[in-house]
């Protein structure tokens, strides 16, 4: 029985993909991932309303996916793989083998995916909803209160009980949506391309978030286009990149929080240009995305009262409040050496620092 869901998880995952070249006309190969993103994300919306998010419905609407693939099936033909094989492809195709293999025999290992990430998708599919509001301890109201999209690769995988290391195959092909942005962004000849899927595929940080269950490699998808398409837009005016730019911010912050930098990134840039029809456009495009994207969300966390839990979480790590400093012992304080303390926070500030600037906002 498992075999078989997943095998249908795998053909679950192919019409995603085909469905997404189908209903998006868009020409550019670097979009593929941000229209899977759309229309995974409101499709497990729908589900999730309803209570009814399962292996079952998904795999019905994934029927009804294909019907309509075949009913356009002259769009079908439209769809090809070109594929090249040289020493880069080579390379990366025996590193990846074994990587993969080595993912297979581990699984996950992160703390966060491990006591965050998998709890909340295991309770997703308890409860048939994203939606959901539990009594936790106060340490576990992350998997209540994180961005929804970040998880949803896990979630399919799950659901479909397919093994940990197809996350490796999907983060692959996220590397690859990010390799084809970079691209276009930078304006990459054949060679510089080439060169740049080399290091890209087989960078140890890329090759570590890929097995690891994280999210900073969907998040740095979103990161760099739209970017990208500010900068487009910039040189061109032509308002689709400001749109594009939009959905990327906000779509940025349903994968990580974090996302709110860039979506004030891009608002400064509109600023900036002094022009009042640009910043109007930005205005309404970025409500409308918030709307569709954020709205559904963060209303019914501040209807389930969990919308609190997130604040606080915000001002604890923010501020000196919250019970953890009220109950700090005061005599294990006057035993620790200072210079211990200066040495372990200049550490702590270090790590986030490069933490921040080379996995958040990752300098590719």
């Amino acid at each position: 029985m498992d075999l078989l869901i997943q095998i249908s998880g795998v053909i679950y995952l192919l019409i995603q993909y085909y469905f997404s070249e189908v209903i998006f006309n868009f020409k550019e190969k670097h979009l593929n991932l941000l229209k899977i993103s759309i229309i995974l994300f409101f499709e497990i919306l729908m589900l999730s309303i309803f209570k009814i998010l399962s292996y079952q419905t998904l795999w019905f609407l994934a029927l009804l996916k294909f019907t309509f693939i075949l009913f356009k099936n002259s769009e079908i033909k439209k769809i090809s793989f070109n594929y090249k094989f040289d020493f880069v492809n080579f390379s990366i195709f025996i590193v990846y083998l074994c990587y993969g293999y080595l993912s297979l025999i581990s699984g996950f290992t992160i703390d966060d995916v491990l006591t965050t990430y998998i709890p909340r998708v295991n309770q997703w599919i308890q409860n048939q909803s994203v939606f959901i509001n539990l009594d936790f301890n106060s340490y576990y109201t992350p998997i209540l209160t994180y961005p929804l999209a970040g998880q949803f690769p896990l979630l399919i995988i799950k659901i479909f009980r397919l093994p940990d290391y197809f996350y490796f195959l999907i983060s692959a092909y996220m590397t690859y949506q990010i390799l084809l942005s970079i691209k276009k962004f930078l304006k990459l000849n054949e060679k510089e391309y080439r060169y740049t899927k080399f290091l890209l595929f087989l960078s140890p940080i890329i090759l570590l978030l890929s097995s690891s269950g994280l999210t900073d490699l969907y998040f740095s998808y979103f990161l760099i286009n739209s970017f990208y398409y500010i900068s487009s837009f910039s040189k061109s005016n032509n308002t689709n990149y400001l749109f594009l730019s939009s959905v990327f911010a906000i779509f940025a912050i349903n994968v990580r929080y974090h996302g709110l930098f860039v979506l004030f990134i891009v608002g400064l840039i509109i600023l900036f240009s002094k022009r009042i029809e640009n910043i109007y456009n930005f205005s309404k495009y970025t409500f409308f995305n918030f709307l569709i994207l954020l709205a559904p969300n963060i209303i019914w966390q501040y209807n389930s009262g969990i919308f609190k839990l997130l604040s606080s979480n915000i001002e604890t790590q923010l501020t000196l409040g919250g019970n953890n400093v009220v109950n700090i012992n005061t005599e294990l304080l006057e035993r620790i050496d200072q210079g211990s303390v200066i040495f372990d926070f200049f550490n702590s500030l270090t790590y986030s620092s490069i933490n921040f600037l080379f996995v958040d906002i990752p300098m590719l």
